[in-house]
């Protein structure tokens, strides 16, 4: 009897070492089943076929019978190139002309065998050719698409030592909360301290004005690995021969400020003594009430009060005005939100370890990612004071002396300020009253 196409596909492909093939292969040898468009009808009986489990339906070109059409011929013809096409692996060329009539343009289809969602299976699946308009239109497109890419990312030199002007931005890092501790200065005086360290933090990505409107870099820190990412970006590191990042952030930079892909930035883009904008956020406290959320005062402990001593109160009117208005103070998520801290004191620089250590807290718990970037409100004399290194501190490598390399610890000296411990130093009285007896 003669199946059809359709009814093998209903049945869910074939299995390479199941009864599908046997049962295909007596479809094959009782009636024959169309292959390709320029097939002809039907596979004789009398034709072998092997069905090995390495082949995708790899039927010999049928020896054409003693009385034959030139129609046939051409059709065993084009047969014989789609089977060594199926065989050498690449896709059967079907022909398409817009003379044919609607259903020989249907039938000018091929089969092919593909890896089916079970292993080992294999399904038969139908590939249709494209009009001639359609195809024209998607080959135009991507011969656009890989002359733009041909193009490539602008060229950048390596970074040189340039003066740092007042329309000058420099671009900042990505670093991770390890910690805090605290130090004493040359005064005795105590500071708390957060310890961000700055882990292989590179440029891993351009955005230019000419198409993306601006200028930026994109810097990657941390690593990772290739299962745990995209397999677009895991394909975009690998083309640029990058390190598999974990954190990714944008710094919108001058035009003046750009490095070149794969640049390291270090914690010597940093000096002792100046402020920066450090950018975390906060720790998850997870689903709190309004006392602990929004410092709600709660309700009275006693006189009557049972059982909402912690409650928020009325939450709106009634029919006036007849809802809750947005942003009404009542329990929910607490934590987990993008807070900045403005003009952080940086206290000391450690090269060695890239280890920055800025005074005060920051947000975030301690293992979590935080930015960090120039302060904004300075003024252009007081950070030209600060000797930033522009574009940025420059690798030993790169560097023509140690004191472009910015190595070793740095710590932040305050200049001609006084003393707040002075009066416990002296030995006269502090209060400079003199106590008697009785």
């Amino acid at each position: 009897m003669l199946r059809s196409p359709a009814s093998l596909l209903a049945k869910g492909g074939a299995d390479l070492q199941g009864a599908s093939w046997r049962f295909l292969a007596s479809c094959l040898l009782e009636g024959g089943i169309p292959l390709c468009s320029s097939t002809p009808a039907f596979v004789p009986a009398s034709t072998q076929i092997s069905l090995s489990p390495s082949s995708h339906l790899h039927t010999p070109a049928p020896s054409p019978p003693q009385h034959t059409t030139p129609f046939q011929l051409q059709q065993a013809a084009h047969y014989s190139a789609c089977s060594s096409s199926r065989r050498s692996g690449s896709l059967p060329s079907c022909s398409y002309s817009p003379l044919q009539s609607h259903a020989e343009q249907l039938d000018a289809t091929c089969w092919i065998s593909n890896q089916g969602p079970v292993r080992g299976q294999k399904v038969l699946r139908r590939v249709f050719p494209l009009p001639p308009a359609i195809q024209a239109a998607i080959d135009s497109k991507l011969q656009q698409t890989h002359s733009q890419q041909g193009q490539g990312l602008p060229h950048i030199p390596d970074p040189t030592p340039q003066p740092l002007t007042q329309s000058s931005r420099r671009v900042g890092c990505i670093a991770y909360k390890a910690g805090m501790t605290h130090e004493w200065d040359e005064q005795g005086v105590r500071v708390p301290l957060t310890v961000l360290w700055v882990d292989n933090c590179q440029v891993i990505g351009l955005k230019w004005e000419d198409k993306h409107g601006y200028n930026a870099l994109v810097l990657g820190a941390g690593h990772s690995k290739q299962k745990s990412l995209h397999p677009g970006v895991a394909g975009y590191y690998i083309k640029h021969d990058l390190p598999f990042k974990r954190q990714v952030a944008e710094f919108p930079v001058s035009l003046d400020a750009r490095l070149p892909l794969g640049f390291e930035v270090t914690s010597a883009h940093y000096v002792p003594g100046q402020t920066v904008d450090v950018v975390g956020w906060t720790k998850w406290k997870g689903f709190q009430g309004v006392m602990k959320r929004w410092n709600f005062k709660g309700m009275p402990a006693t006189h009557g009060n049972s059982l909402s001593h912690r409650h928020g109160g009325a939450i709106g009117g009634r029919t006036d005005p007849g809802k809750v208005w947005k942003g009404k103070k009542m329990p929910g998520n607490m934590g987990d939100e993008r807070r900045t801290v403005h003009d952080c004191l940086v206290y000391k620089v450690d090269t060695d370890r890239n280890l920055i250590y800025i005074r005060g807290q920051v947000p975030g718990p301690a293992g979590h990612m935080v930015l960090l970037r120039d302060a904004y409100n300075v003024q252009h004399e007081v950070r030209s004071s600060w000797g930033l290194p522009f574009p940025t501190a420059l690798l030993p490598a790169l560097a023509d002396s140690e004191q472009q390399a910015s190595r070793g610890v740095k710590v932040y000296q305050r200049a001609d300020a006084p003393d707040p411990y002075r009066a416990y130093s002296d030995d006269s009285d502090y209060f400079g009253v003199k106590w008697t007896k009785g």
